[in-house]
């Protein structure tokens, strides 16, 4: 199963997704700036050793957002990264608490943090590889959930 392509990371795509439109009128960053966190993460995905990379799948998901805010924070400018975090309505030290596990992640967080890598939520929640995710999940702090009776 840990054999395939899209399992070991390389089915990731830097392509859009549709909430990609709503993402960057929110939080104000650019296409580019989109771009540059998701090829970041695919590349950096894509050199992290398989054992490490099991070892983050097995850790909790605090682990997992310590490495995808490593990430960030290595591929944006301080403008940038705090252009994000006015946006979320953190700051660096609630951040640095989250990575330490010293701050509860909330839903919303992974929600957002996947939607801006393009990723299945999957990924920060269960330790699963990143896959690409088309449509991306909803951004809202309180989704609308869609119920239809049948």
């Amino acid at each position: 199963m840990l054999q395939s392509p899209v399992l070991w990371g390389r089915g990731l795509r830097l392509g859009r997704t549709r909430i990609d439109g709503k993402l960057m009128e929110r939080s104000g960053l650019d296409e580019v700036n989109l771009r540059r966190a998701r090829r970041a993460f695919q590349q950096r995905w894509l050199r992290t050793p398989p054992p490490e990379r099991r070892r983050l799948a097995e850790a909790g998901t605090v682990a997992r957002f310590r490495y995808v805010i490593d990430t960030l924070r290595a591929a944006w400018s301080p403008e940038v990264w705090s252009l994000w975090l006015r946006y979320l309505e953190h700051t660096d030290e609630e951040i640095d608490e989250m990575m330490a596990g010293e701050y509860p992640i909330s839903p919303y967080m992974v929600r957002v943090s996947s939607a801006l890598l393009g990723v299945t939520v999957d990924f920060l929640e269960a330790g699963c590889w990143p896959a690409q995710d088309y449509d991306g999940h909803d951004i809202d702090v309180c989704p609308q959930w869609q119920f239809t009776h049948a």
